[in-house]
């Protein structure tokens, strides 16, 4: 989690604390990401399917998702050929 915990955005101010644990969201997205399972077959180990999705949503729209992929891409990068790996284009980017 050390590679993708500052790419994590903060929880909003106001409101309740969040409730689930960033680093086991993140497990859950990579899990469904990973396998390609369906969401209801998400492992009871990890948080409810409604919480993940509800990140996966967030993250893709803001772009947290992709960040995440490319630190990832890169760290794999570096520790093979040393090459970067660009980032997406983002699917919400404005013109």
């Amino acid at each position: 989690m050390g590679l993708v915990e500052p790419l994590i955005p903060p929880g909003k101010t106001g409101g309740g604390k969040r409730t689930v644990i960033m680093r086991e969201v993140v497990n859950g997205l990579m899990y469904i990401l990973s396998t390609g399972c369906q969401w209801r077959a998400i492992p009871k180990d990890l948080p409810p399917r409604s919480s993940v999705y509800d990140y996966f949503d967030l993250w893709t729209y803001d772009g947290t998702l992709g960040r995440i992929h490319t630190r990832s891409m890169n760290s794999v990068a570096n520790e093979s050929s040393g090459k970067p790996v660009r980032a997406p284009p983002s699917s919400t980017a404005r013109a």
